[in-house]
């Protein structure tokens, strides 16, 4: 089964566009379903959706972004906007401006 007894387990989509969208969704209704009790207790899943635009599916209109956003909400998917993403190293995403974040 996936994730630690206690810990939940947490994955970084980067791309925040349509695509990673249904990824995003896609991995987080499979995943749910596999994690154990322990896990679950401890947080479950948590999928984080990363991008370096300022905006949620920017390829499409403000009432789609209004609408995936209250989606991926529901669903407990975390949006980290304008964060362009260029690099992994140790766990951690690195962005073209230095800034990381840290698998936690």
């Amino acid at each position: 089964m996936a994730g630690s007894a206690q810990s939940p387990l947490r994955l970084a989509i980067v791309g925040q566009g349509v695509a990673g969208v249904e990824v995003a969704l896609a991995l987080k209704k499979r995943l749910d379903g596999l994690v154990s009790a322990g896990a679950r207790a401890g947080g479950g899943v948590k999928i984080h959706l990363v991008g370096r635009s300022s905006a949620l599916v920017p390829e499409r209109g403000k009432m789609a972004r209004i609408l995936v956003e209250k989606v991926l909400s529901r669903q407990g998917i975390t949006h980290h906007s304008a964060f362009d993403v260029v690099a992994v190293a140790d766990k951690e995403l690195v962005a073209t401006d230095g800034r990381t974040a840290r698998r936690r």
